[in-house]
C-alpha cells in the first residue's frame, strides 16, 4: 500500500510553487523579444506575450522557473486569482496577476507547457465529492518550454533569484467578515523584530539550500529540489503586525510522522527531536517566566480519580487554544472522534481519530464523573496560571503559535551557526543522528524569553514588542 502511494505523495512533495523572484542576468527586451519570436515562427505567441513590458517580465520569470525545475515530472503550482500582488520586498520582479495568467495561458495554448487551470472558487463551495477543494492551478513543464528558454538566452547559468524577504505577511480572510484586503501578501514596515527575524531566517534558509535532503522509500530514492524557507505570518488584527503564526511550511511538513522517518540529510540517517507539550511549555515561560522540567507533561490529567488518555487531552488542548467557546470545543472534540461526517459519509483517514482512539474516547466518557466539561474544567484548573490564553479563538491560538515559533526558529539559527542542518516541523527538529546530543543541548539550554539568564549579546524584548504591536492592533 505504501509503495503504491509513492507517486501520489511525490507529486505533492516535489511540486513547486511558481517563484516570483527568479530572473535572467540579461533581462528580456520587448522589441528584441518580438524579433526573436518571429524568427522562430512564433508570431502568434509574440502577439500575446510581448505586447507590453509586464507580460515580458512575467514570461521571463515563468521560463526561469521552467529551467530551474526542468527535471521534475511534477507540476508547478500557481494561482489564477486576480488579487493584488505584493510589493518589491516580496515580489522583486513586480509581477502582476493578469499579465502572468495571460502568459501562462499563451504558453499552454502554443504547446510549451501542459497548463491545467482550475476555476477560481472564491466564496463558493467545491463541487460535491471533489478531490481537490483548493484554488491552485498547475502546469507541467514540456521540452518545448526549455528549448524556447534556451533560444531566448535563458539557461541554468544565467538565471538567479533576486533578493526578497524571508518573512511573508498574509491577509486574514474570514467568510463571515468578508474580504479585508484582496492581496496575496501584505507590505509591512521593518522594525527591530522584522530585521532580527529576517537575518536569522535568511541564514537558516541559505544554509539549508546547500544540504542534500532525500526521501527513501525501499529501493526508490528521491532527491527533492531545495527551496527557500520563509516564515509566514497572518494579519489577524488588521495592523500589518507580524505577531501571529510565524511558521514555515516546506515540503517535509506535509509528510506523515512515519514518512518523516525516511528522510535523510546528506545521505545520513536522521532522528526526530521535539519538546514535550511544546506550546504549553512556552506559555509558562512567556507568561510566568517559569522554565518547566524537560520531562514535564502538560497533558497528564486526572478527572475524579480517572487517568485521561493523553491523546484525548492533547486534542482537547488544541481546541482550547484555537476556539472561542466551551460549546464549540466540546462539539469539535466529539466530532473528531466520530467516523461519519454530517452527511453520514465515512471520513477519510486523517480527518478523524481512527477506530482505536474513538473507542478510547467513548470509554472515557462512560467513566463515572467524566464528561467533556469536567475534563475541560480540570485541564483549565491544572493550568490556571496561563488560563487567559485558552478559548481566545483562532487569533489567540495563532498568537501562541508565534510565541512558540520564535523559539523554534531561533534554535534553527543557533544550529545553523554550529553547522547542524535541521528540518523543522512545527516544534520538531529532524537532524542527522550524529548531531542528536548537540541539538538537544541547544534545545534545553537556550535563554529565549528567559529574562533572568538572557545574555547581553541577545537582549531582545519579545514581550515588550508584542505589547506594542497588540496596542497598535
Amino acid at each position: 500500500k505504501e509503495r503504491d502511494s509513492i507517486d501520489r505523495r511525490l507529486c505533492t512533495l516535489d511540486s513547486m510553487y511558481l517563484e516570483l523572484a527568479f530572473s535572467n542576468k540579461q533581462p528580456l527586451d520587448r522589441s528584441l523579444l518580438k524579433i526573436q519570436l518571429n524568427r522562430l515562427n512564433l508570431t502568434g505567441l509574440a502577439k500575446e506575450v510581448a505586447n507590453n513590458d509586464k507580460r515580458v517580465r512575467a514570461l521571463e520569470m515563468v521560463l526561469c522557473n521552467c529551467i530551474k525545475y526542468q527535471f521534475s515530472k511534477y507540476p508547478v503550482f500557481y494561482s489564477r486569482d486576480h488579487i493584488t500582488y505584493p510589493s518589491e520586498k516580496v515580489n522583486p520582479n513586480q509581477i502582476t496577476a493578469k499579465p502572468l495568467i495571460a502568459v501562462i495561458d499563451a504558453l499552454g495554448e502554443h504547446g510549451f507547457i501542459d497548463n491545467k487551470p482550475k476555476p477560481n472558487r472564491w466564496g463558493l463551495a467545491p463541487e460535491p465529492d471533489a478531490e481537490d477543494t483548493g484554488h491552485t492551478s498547475e502546469f507541467i513543464i514540456k521540452d518545448e518550454a526549455i528549448k524556447l528558454a534556451w533560444n531566448l538566452g535563458i539557461n541554468k547559468k544565467t538565471i538567479f533569484e533576486k533578493a526578497s524577504t524571508h518573512l511573508r505577511l498574509k491577509p486574514y480572510v474570514n467568510p463571515k467578515e468578508g474580504i479585508r484586503k484582496r492581496k496575496m501578501f501584505l507590505d509591512y514596515d521593518d522594525d527591530a523584530y522584522t530585521r532580527r527575524a529576517e537575518k536569522r531566517m535568511k541564514a537558516y534558509s541559505d544554509f539549508m539550500l546547500k544540504q542534500k535532503v532525500r526521501l527513501v522509500y525501499y529501493k526508490k530514492i528521491i532527491d527533492i529540489e531545495p527551496q527557500h524557507l520563509r516564515r509566514q505570518y497572518r494579519d489577524y488584527d488588521n495592523s500589518n503586525s507580524l505577531i501571529y503564526e510565524g511558521r514555515c511550511y516546506p515540503y517535509w511538513v506535509r509528510l506523515s510522522s512515519n514518512e518523516r522517518k525516511r528522510l535523510k540529510i546528506n545521505n545520513n540517517k536522521t532522528v526526530s527531536l521535539d519538546f514535550k507539550s511544546s506550546q504549553i511549555r512556552w506559555l509558562y515561560l512567556w507568561h510566568t517566566e517559569e522554565k518547566l522540567d524537560p520531562n514535564y507533561d502538560a497533558y497528564d490529567l486526572e478527572v475524579n480519580g480517572h487517568k485521561i488518555n493523553r491523546e484525548v487531552v492533547k486534542k482537547m488542548n488544541m481546541y482550547l487554544l484555537n476556539l472561542d467557546s466551551p460549546l464549540r470545543q466540546t462539539h469539535y472534540l466529539k466530532y473528531w472522534h466520530e467516523e461519519l461526517d454530517d452527511d453520514s459519509k465515512k471520513k477519510k483517514d486523517g480527518k478523524w481519530s481512527g477506530k482505536k482512539q474513538a473507542k478510547i474516547f467513548k470509554e472515557t466518557l462512560e467513566l463515572k464523573g467524566v464528561t467533556t466539561a469536567t475534563m475541560r474544567n480540570a485541564y483549565l484548573d491544572k493550568h490556571d496560571s496561563i488560563r487567559q490564553y485558552f478559548l481566545e479563538g483562532t487569533k489567540g491560538g495563532q498568537y501562541v503559535a508565534w510565541i512558540e515559533s520564535n523559539i523554534i526558529y531561533e534554535l534553527a539559527y543557533q544550529a545553523t551557526l554550529k553547522g547542524i542542518p535541521c528540518l523543522i516541523v512545527h516544534d520538531e527538529f529532524i537532524v542527522q543522528a550524529k548531531f542528536k546530543q548537540e541539538m538537544e543541548d541547544l534545545m534545553y539550554n537556550h535563554t529565549i524569553y528567559d529574562t533572568a539568564n538572557m545574555g547581553l549579546d541577545d537582549p531582545f524584548d519579545y514581550r515588550g514588542y508584542a505589547r506594542w504591536r497588540l496596542h497598535r492592533g
